[in-house]
């Protein structure tokens, strides 16, 4: 008896313990997950929208969520800092900006695309993004002429069965210190005034490939898109493109 005994009190025994570490475990991940939350400080809880944008009256409400400033209100030091040459002042001084501040730089914008993709990441958007928690201020200015032209492209995309997707903002508002000395950009670019993006072009026909023919797709569309409109900036051998909504129609090939 005593044989048979002997494996029931070690197996009840083996139970105990195991069922220990399983309420160890258990209660484990709660712990570590209460205790990161206390050291937040300050307290900052945000979530990141997954919501797409498909039409212009959705990219109003969302500009419409941002505090805006005319030129003239800008801090001192933005205005030094964003333009030292003080050469854009005047065609700047009618201008409205965007604040941008916190976990407002993930709200979606055009499409899956969000506010992030269209701000320069000067050090500004670097002092933000370090600390979300601290709602840092970026100042930021775009054009909702040219979203609506991005977000026609997506549908139109769609609509012929592409890859409304198949592109990434590389670049949207870019003040004349960014411009001149980060980008080298054009003296005049539209970016300057929020009414310029360039796109660098994937897999638009889904053939698993990028090539100059998904460029192709992009173009003619935008040609409809855009029209009169504003400019379009074609790349030549490179997969970018720019477009703009200026308010007249202009063309380019060069780089």
């Amino acid at each position: 008896m005593l044989k048979h005994i002997k494996p029931l009190v070690m197996a009840g025994i083996f139970c105990s313990v195991l069922l220990m570490i399983c309420l160890i475990a258990y209660k484990q991940p709660e712990n570590k997950k209460r205790n990161v939350s206390v050291t937040v400080d300050p307290p900052c809880v945000f979530s990141i929208s997954q919501k797409e944008i498909l039409t212009h009256k959705e990219i109003d409400s969302v500009l419409n969520l941002f505090k805006k400033v005319t030129f003239k209100d800008l801090d001192t030091e933005y205005k030094s800092y964003s333009d030292p040459e003080k050469k854009f002042r005047n065609k700047l001084s009618m201008s409205t900006y965007y604040v941008v501040q916190g976990d407002q730089v993930f709200f979606p914008l055009v499409g899956k695309y969000r506010v992030k993709d269209f701000i320069v990441p000067d050090k500004y958007y670097q002092k933000n993004m370090k600390n979300l928690c601290n709602n840092s201020k970026q100042y930021w200015l775009t054009d909702k002429k040219m979203l609506y032209m991005m977000l026609d492209l997506i549908k139109l995309l769609e609509k012929k069965g592409y890859n409304k997707y198949g592109f990434e903002v590389r670049v949207g508002h870019r003040h004349p210190y960014w411009n001149k000395k980060v980008w080298s950009g054009a003296k005049f670019s539209q970016h300057i005034y929020g009414k310029a993006v360039d796109i660098k072009i994937g897999d638009i026909n889904n053939d698993r490939r990028t090539t100059q023919k998904d460029k192709k797709i992009v173009l003619d569309m935008l040609e409809k898109i855009v029209g009169n409109k504003g400019g379009i900036g074609k790349y030549p051998k490179t997969m970018c493109v720019h477009f703009d909504s200026r308010g007249f129609r202009a063309r380019w090939d060069h780089q």
